[in-house]
């Protein structure tokens, strides 16, 4: 479907719209690539192991799958009070820990 001159013109934002599907596009692109490569990641730190966890606990969906958001979450706890991790630090985005 095209737009006619009068109609790009009534929508200025339009563009502005599209152009930020493509980064999203883009973004979620790179975002699928790292995760493909994170079960691959060796990690030889204990806040290596915690950050990678914290990964798992960002994407799981807590209502889809409460006994296993459960058991990655305690499991990330336990392993931040066993070995008090220098990077010990709630999930990717949660600003509360």
């Amino acid at each position: 479907m095209r737009l006619t001159q009068a109609e790009r013109s009534a929508l200025p934002q339009a563009k502005e719209l599209r152009d930020i599907d493509g980064m999203l596009d883009a973004l979620f692109e790179k975002r699928n690539d790292l995760l493909d490569e994170l079960p691959s990641t060796e990690q030889v730190s204990l806040d290596g192991v915690i950050a990678k966890l914290a990964v798992v606990e960002t994407l799981l969906w807590r209502e889809d799958f409460p006994a296993v958001y459960e058991l990655i979450t305690q499991s990330r706890q336990d392993l931040i009070t066993m070995f008090g991790a220098a990077g010990a630090h709630g999930p990717v985005g949660d600003e509360n820990s």
